[in-house]
């Protein structure tokens, strides 16, 4: 069966990244839906099978600059209680989280470069974490954290956020770090938002975040296709 998914993008600095290779791969479809473009989120359940959520600058929060975020919100919902396979990725994991009765807020910190994860010990022992590392380095973009929804697994924790992530009944995963970014998607987000990396303890300055892609960013695929085989039962 060829898999169709359908990605939600807020920004198009902040597109599917490298699950574009991994759906090529698999052998499987993908449409996208572009909010930016101000396009009507019509798309029917049945036209899908996966749906993937990506970040982007805004908060869930924001709907009042951005009215389009309550109809995301239901269509993610839906997509859940339809059974489909979700997943979200930063602000799409908390699109997620609310979309399941999470509280989303202000993290306490802005976390923003390469900095370790380490996978709990209930995800690891998940399908989707068999064979992983427990700690590994990670690209990491946001200011907003979650709690973990209702009957969830937590899949990770940082120095600078004690909730990375989570899977809701084995087919919904939200990940707030960014497994899916190359060099070539560092290097748009390193200069579109250049203003956000104000130097701190969890901000890494451009230029360090570049150099470190080059080392990070293959064991991240790797770990993303592992996740992503477990997660669709390949």
């Amino acid at each position: 069966m060829t898999l169709r998914f359908l990605s939600i993008e807020h920004v198009p600095q902040e597109g599917v990244g490298i699950i574009s290779s991994y759906i090529q791969e698999l052998g499987g479809n993908l449409a996208r839906h572009r909010q930016y473009q101000q396009q009507s989120l019509s798309t029917s359940h049945d036209d899908y099978d996966v749906l993937v959520a990506m970040g982007g600058p805004m908060g869930v929060y924001d709907s009042g600059q951005y009215p389009w975020l309550e109809g995301e919100l239901h269509f993610i919902r839906e997509a859940i209680d339809q059974g489909k396979h979700v997943l979200g990725v930063c602000l799409g994991a908390q699109m997620i989280a609310r979309a399941l009765d999470a509280e989303v807020r202000k993290n306490p910190c802005t976390e923003i470069g390469w900095f370790p994860v380490h996978f709990e010990d209930a995800f690891l022992k998940t399908r989707l974490g068999q064979g992983l590392d427990r700690q590994m380095d990670v690209l990491h973009w946001h200011g907003d954290t979650f709690s973990i929804p209702p009957n969830s697994v937590p899949v990770a924790n940082s120095g600078a956020c004690a909730n990375q992530g989570f899977l809701y009944e084995g087919r919904v995963l939200g990940l707030q770090f960014h497994l899916e970014m190359g060099a070539e998607e560092v290097g748009v987000m390193t200069e579109h938002f250049k203003d956000e990396l104000v130097p701190d303890k969890f901000v890494q300055s451009g230029e360090e975040i570049r150099a470190r892609t080059e080392e990070c960013a293959a064991p991240a695929r790797q770990v993303l296709f592992s996740i992503l085989d477990g997660w669709l039962e390949r």
